[in-house]
């Protein structure tokens, strides 16, 4: 005989109260909670140093973000926390979500690359006030930035000695600078 699993599916405040309370991460992802694990040492390597370039070059109201930040994907019902998040809407620092990031970074591992690449990209585009969503790989100088064009999309793969443009941000930032060290 076989049993279904029940699916218990939690609404965005909901899942935000609860995980506010854990000891551990969690994302919401289409209402299902999923537990998160921590990253190699390359990944947390490459997160500092994009987190860092950014921040030593974006003016006020700008504010970059690392992984202790969740983001809010109201038409996806779901919670993440990308690896580097910047915002430049003026934070309240009281709480622990943003709602209007300008660009997303995630850093992929191997086990999450293809997640990341299909379902948070595609999740991030429905958020108004997302410009940029940026793509690191691990294992290679290769990143992928998809550029808000009007209503289109727009996507660069960047590799070797190559730069990122953001101009609606001001800045740019050398593969050097995220890979170096």
């Amino acid at each position: 005989m076989r049993t279904a699993r029940r699916r218990h599916l939690l609404d965005i405040d909901s899942f935000i109260a609860w995980e506010d309370e854990q000891p551990e991460k969690h994302q919401l992802v289409g209402g299902e909670v999923h537990a998160m694990v921590g990253g190699a040492l390359a990944h947390a390597a490459i997160t500092l140093n994009t987190a860092v370039a950014l921040r030593n070059r974006l003016r006020r109201p700008c504010q970059v973000f690392v992984s202790d930040v969740k983001v809010r994907v109201d038409a996806a019902a779901s919670v993440y926390y990308p690896d580097v998040v910047v915002s430049c809407a003026g934070q309240d620092m009281r709480g622990t979500v943003l709602r209007d990031p300008v660009l997303i970074v995630e850093v992929l591992s191997p086990g999450t690359a293809a997640f990341d690449r299909m379902k948070k990209r595609a999740d991030y585009a429905t958020l108004p006030s997302v410009r940029y969503v940026l793509l690191v790989e691990t294992e290679e100088r290769l990143v992928e930035l998809d550029r808000r064009e009007g209503e289109d999309w727009l996507r660069e793969t960047v590799t070797g000695d190559g730069r990122l443009d953001f101009p609606d941000l001001g800045v740019s930032l050398d593969l050097d600078e995220i890979y170096g060290g």
